[in-house]
């Protein structure tokens, strides 16, 4: 299981033209591909959530930006919709010879000049007017019960300094990876190296006993109620209160790089 530290389908063309560093002992090409892993384009197993609850994804859409790997900078952004299966390419372009890290990039509001690689176009447009860079819609079963969700975050992260294991050949092209964690989404804890997968807490919040669990029910569930769930602790001064801040403050975190590669925020 992927530890709780923060941190995207068909072959699309290049992003931007990219800028090559002037200092460089040679001259290759970075590919930059995104990918959502099995978790997003299959299934989060109850087997791995602590409180046996099957999670599946009918769409998890990230909107990236203000790339930069090899010494090369692509910064147009492009929406992904990451159940469609991948990896997917993101962009490429010249860069310097040598290592790919570091690498960074952001995630992003979407606007008109945004790409739209694979998304939906009433999806991709409902994300401009909302303002979310991020969107995730599904489905979480256990037993004979099921928990409807439709989650769109208005959240934006530069991630930094990403630890990329690649490198680029010189007069070749070396590949790095934005791979996105979609279990990051059901981390109980914010701050607990041993956080687990969790989807009750979430399921718990349908007050109305619909079958689909609203941002609105979730910043319900606030305040003492929040304050006393077990391992939903939040950094000390972050002014998280209620459930749905919790999840937004999660999604700044689903961005990795090479799979397991630790990027800052």
């Amino acid at each position: 299981m992927r530890r709780n530290t923060a941190l995207l389908i068909f072959l699309v063309p290049l992003i931007s033209t990219a800028t090559l560093a002037c200092d460089s002992d040679g001259a290759g090409t970075v590919a930059v591909e995104i990918w959502g892993e099995d978790f997003i384009e299959q299934a989060i197993p109850a087997s791995e959530v602590a409180d046996g609850w099957r999670v599946k994804y009918d769409h998890f859409v990230v909107t990236l930006g203000d790339i930069t790997a090899a010494g090369a900078s692509f910064p147009d952004a492009a929406a992904f919709d990451l159940t469609v299966p991948g990896p997917v390419a993101v962009t490429s372009g010249p860069a310097t010879a040598g290592p790919i890290e570091p690498v960074a990039y952001s995630l992003v509001i979407p606007n008109s000049d945004t790409r739209n690689v694979n998304v939906e176009p009433d999806t991709f447009q409902t994300m401009i007017a909302e303002g979310w860079s991020v969107f995730v819609q599904g489905t979480a079963t256990k037993d004979a019960s099921t928990v409807l969700f439709s989650w769109g975050f208005d959240v934006t992260q530069a991630l930094t300094d990403c630890h990329a294991t690649a490198r680029v050949p010189d007069g070749a092209t070396g590949t790095t990876q934005i791979t996105i964690h979609g279990d990051h989404l059901l981390y109980d804890s914010l701050v607990n190296p041993e956080a687990v997968l969790r989807f009750g807490p979430l399921a718990d919040a349908d007050a109305d006993h619909d079958g689909e669990v609203t941002p609105a029910e979730l910043a319900a569930v606030s305040g003492v109620t929040f304050g006393a769930m077990d391992n939903y602790d939040v950094p000390g001064g972050s002014g998280i209160d209620n459930l749905w801040d919790y999840l937004s403050a999660q999604a700044r975190t689903i961005g990795h790089i090479d799979g397991e590669g630790h990027c800052e925020l």
